[in-house]
């Protein structure tokens, strides 16, 4: 599975260009026409990103008209087969723009531009890798070569993330970045009047090379590099909600279980982590929906406002950092479901969801390593019974009691040391394999323990 995203800028005024990939050169105003007939680099899905800033006239129109032109306007220029798997999402930009007496002021937030990038290459990749589940590895190409500024950072930012969300469905992720050489437009044909995909007549044109800048593979552990958050935002979806169909109620306990999804992932607390998902298991469905709903109604509240007679602005409600708390949630959640086939959690669970959910990682490998090492030895000595046991018992140590709050941080430093197997909240018991569980009475604990961890992410 291949999928090529491309940043652009305004394609109206490109120049015409035989763009060269190792044997194969192909003529055309963009790098697309090279993308799309090499057979080396050829995607089955292209993302096209483009910023609301391409439009010019805005008057008697809203917001989602601005952006359905945008999209129709790049459409015009794309110049490729249009049975080809191509999706335009455009994007809301920084930029103060005058055509005569008319200045159209474009006023996104950066954070904003960013999370949909983030939501839509996560969505869009996630629909066509379950459409085709049996590809194994994914390879995102990103091409720079017609990106702008800020933007073409943004998206490289957002890819990132949203490539190791995707490893964590078990996926061997790996991201390319292509750039093509820099040329001169100056005397290279411009599009003809007549037909935008050809060039301009009499005019000769010029060979540039199409390069991999660098490529690097992408695991599930990667992710933690973005499990932070910003305290003021995670509890948030957007900064107005209230003309949103969401429910309140249910949007609250989602979030409060996603940030123990994330927590038990952040540690390596994977028997936790498989209990969650167990428990729960339609709430990955909820979590996306919910996403979802939010960037819908972000969408419903964007605005273009005229400010007077000369003057529009572009207006949008805030997307907030529990948005990608969601979204990472479902991510940790939707590769340990895959792993879930028990109705307990069994070693062999355990030891699955650290080969796959731990990839990349080394010092929480190690940790859950040692503590399944343990285990696995006491089961061997027949030291596991067959009815449920504490599992400092089974080490034939005294249990101790510490629920006492005081006691609680020593215990997430023990939790977080341990990754989650503590002693006295764990019990064991031997069937076809061995199965864990936590303890009842130490469920709240256990609870409070990772919205501790929570809270350190923020």
């Amino acid at each position: 599975m291949r999928v090529a995203i491309l940043p652009w800028g305004d394609p109206e005024g490109w120049k015409y260009v035989e763009y060269c990939f190792k044997n194969e050169c192909v003529e055309g105003f963009s790098t697309l026409s090279l993308l799309t007939s090499s057979p080396e680099i050829r995607p089955n899905l292209i993302l096209i990103y483009v910023l609301d800033t391409l439009y010019n006239n805005v008057e008697h129109t809203n917001y989602e008209d601005l952006t359905s032109r945008v999209r129709d306007k790049v459409k015009k220029y794309l110049c490729v087969s249009e049975e080809l798997d191509i999706k335009i999402e455009v994007l809301p930009g920084i930029m103060k723009k005058r055509k005569k007496e008319l200045e159209i002021i474009f006023r996104a937030n950066p954070n904003d531009t960013r999370l949909k990038l983030l939501h839509n290459t996560y969505l869009r990749i996630l629909e066509k890798i379950n459409a085709e589940p049996e590809n194994n590895t994914l390879e995102i190409l990103v091409d720079t070569t017609h990106g702008v500024n800020y933007f073409t950072i943004l998206t490289r930012e957002a890819v990132l993330e949203a490539s190791a969300m995707l490893a964590t469905h078990g996926k061997n992720v790996k991201v390319l970045v292509f750039n093509s050489d820099p040329f001169t437009s100056k005397d290279l044909p411009g599009r003809s009047e007549s037909d935008p995909c050809r060039p301009e007549d009499s005019k000769t044109t010029l060979k540039t090379e199409y390069n991999l800048l660098y490529e690097v593979s992408i695991y599930p552990w990667d992710l933690t590099r973005y499990l932070r958050y910003s305290k003021n935002s995670v509890t948030k979806l957007l900064t107005d909600i209230r003309s949103c169909d969401l429910d309140q109620q249910r949007l609250e306990q989602l979030m409060s279980f996603s940030k123990k999804v994330v927590a038990s992932y952040r540690v390596g607390a994977l028997v936790e982590l498989l209990t969650l998902v167990r428990e729960q298991p339609e709430a990955t469905r909820e979590i996306l929906n919910t996403a979802n709903k939010a960037l819908e109604c972000w969408s419903k509240k964007a605005k273009l406002e005229k400010l007077n007679e000369n003057t529009y602005r572009t207006s949008f409600t805030k997307l907030q950092d529990g948005l990608r708390l969601l979204l990472h949630a479902h991510a940790i959640m939707s590769g340990a479901k895959k792993l879930i086939n028990q109705q307990q959690t069994t070693l062999k669970e355990v030891k699955k969801a650290r080969k796959n959910l731990l990839r990349g990682s080394e010092i929480t490998s190690t940790l859950v390593n040692s503590e399944i090492g343990l285990i696995e030895k006491l089961s061997k000595e027949s030291k596991i019974p067959k009815e449920w046991k504490l599992y400092t018992e089974l080490l034939e140590k005294e249990p101790t009691h510490e629920k006492d709050s005081r006691d609680i941080e020593r215990m997430k430093r023990n939790f977080i040391a341990h990754a989650g197997f503590l002693k006295n909240t764990l019990e064991l018991r031997k069937g076809e394999d061995v199965e864990l569980r936590v303890r009842k009475e130490y469920r709240d604990v256990i609870d409070e323990i990772l919205d501790k961890i929570f809270k350190e992410l923020t």
